[in-house]
């Protein structure tokens, strides 16, 4: 699958520019709830989004009522929080539901969406969304019944394919020559210019058909129209992408095409995430539990090993997971991050598979393998040195290097997982020189071997006939 030829099947391979994402418009609901034909200023970075994004240095409750952990996030982050409680409240929520949590130098916005994790009904989710107005909270089916239409300027992002040069065909001069032994007749090839362009720009159309597909795989891929879903639609609209869509998804959509800018960036993992790893990764020279309750194991990971680690009790509970579930293992010389998958796999035995993955902000989430499929976070890697031909070799019209490449990843880490081919854990995509991947963290780990295999190797291996 390549952008490199009109007419070619769309795949996660194209050459963009990769620049600073262009404002976007967007349409307002009517009462209804439905997409209204009016169309207002849509504020990222606004005021709101400043206020929600305040760095708390502590969030700590112990079974404090929801109620008071939302006043406590809207005294602390000056934001305008208002909460539909009788949404809530069907869902089985109640402003006195207790929360605990502990987590440390995180934003508002992270903190209200821990505390709402924690408060997660039966069968449902909670959630949130910001717009010039303020911060609304209410259960995920409430919020998404507002669809609001986005007009996305791509314009930034594309690249104009230059005008082909069809060349100039070389011209024979004939010349002859008299001599003694007669008329001798040369005939030679001079002149002409060999056609030139760029082949690996694909048409601007099929440009914009490729970011609708980015966003779609990158997003809520069970949302989308496209998919099958019910919530989402895109269609394209000459530079344009018109997505009609909840707000929620429109933030993975903001958050997606943010990430873009950073692809000269050598090292693109945020700090707090990179922090986290690094903590994990500290060796302890002994471990032993013995009938240990999970949630002393958890609180042991969280304390000693200096990082903000946060269970999704709610969905662990609904695995027949408790809290007090009996740990007993002996390891020596393991990592914090090792010691956490040996409870895991030990609290998770005959029930459900547990993992953990760590955050844009470098929280430390337990939760089932399932649960967490799509709030993992996206992964970037450049990648532009693998996609250049190798030293002494012309780049090829008919191979497209980066396609190559998803494709090897596709084929050689976990197969059967990504979107592309039939699974639900993972979407893998190249723009713009990066590599762009969210996967459950085994995996993401194989992606970043993968490529280390690849410039040890001098490049991407090619695919064999």
């Amino acid at each position: 699958m390549s952008l490199t030829r009109p007419g070619a099947r769309l795949g996660c391979a194209a050459v963009f520019a990769t620049a600073l994402w262009a404002g976007v418009a967007c349409g307002a609901s009517d009462g209804a709830g439905r997409r209204a034909a009016a169309t207002v200023g849509f504020a990222t970075g606004g005021p709101v989004e400043q206020k929600i994004d305040t760095r708390l240095p502590s969030c700590e409750f112990v079974n404090m009522g929801l109620a008071s952990v939302l006043e406590y996030i809207t005294a602390a982050s000056q934001a305008q929080v208002s909460v539909n409680w009788a949404a809530l409240e069907r869902a089985g929520v109640k402003k006195g539901t207790p929360i605990t949590l502990a987590v440390k130098n995180v934003s508002a916005r992270k903190c209200l969406e821990l505390a709402l994790e924690q408060a997660r009904p039966q069968g449902g989710r909670l959630g949130f969304v910001v717009d010039t107005a303020g911060i609304s909270v209410s259960t995920r089916d409430d919020l998404d019944r507002k669809i609001v239409a986005k007009t996305y300027d791509l314009s930034t992002l594309l690249v104009t394919p230059p005008r082909p040069d069809p060349g100039e065909p070389p011209r024979q001069v004939v010349t002859k020559q008299a001599g003694a032994g007669g008329v001798t007749v040369t005939v030679r090839t001079e002149g002409g210019r060999p056609p030139s362009g760029r082949p690996d720009v694909a048409p601007l159309p099929d440009q914009v058909r490729h970011i609708e597909g980015v966003i779609r795989d990158l997003t809520d891929p069970d949302a989308w129209q496209a998919g099958g879903g019910r919530l989402a639609s895109a269609r394209a609209a000459k530079d344009s992408l018109i997505v009609t869509a909840p707000l929620r998804i429109h933030s993975q959509v903001a958050h997606l095409l943010a990430l873009l800018p950073t692809a000269g960036n050598t090292d693109a993992e945020l700090p707090a995430a990179k922090a986290s790893r690094i903590s994990l990764a500290k060796v302890l020279p002994e471990l032993t539990f013995s009938g240990t309750e999970f949630y002393q194991v958890l609180e042991f990971v969280r304390a000693a090993g200096g990082v903000n680690l946060v269970p999704h009790w709610p969905v662990l509970e609904a695995a027949g997971i408790g809290r007090t579930a009996p740990i007993t293992l002996k390891a020596r010389g393991v990592t914090f991050g090792q010691a956490l998958k040996l409870a895991l796999a030990e609290a998770g035995k005959g029930k459900a598979a547990l993992d953990y993955f760590i955050d844009d902000e470098g929280v430390v989430r337990v939760s089932t393998a399932d649960a967490f499929a799509w709030d993992l976070p996206i992964h970037c890697y450049p990648i532009a040195d693998l996609l250049s031909p190798p030293k002494g070799e012309a780049a090829s019209a008919l191979a497209d290097p980066a396609e190559q490449l998803v494709n090897l990843i596709m084929d050689t880490v976990d197969p059967k997982g990504w979107v592309r081919r039939g699974g639900r854990h993972g979407a893998v995509c190249q723009v713009g020189g990066m590599l762009l991947v969210r996967a459950p963290p085994d995996s993401e780990k194989q992606v970043a071997d993968l490529l280390t295999k690849c410039r040890a190797g001098g490049g991407i291996p090619k695919p064999q006939p």
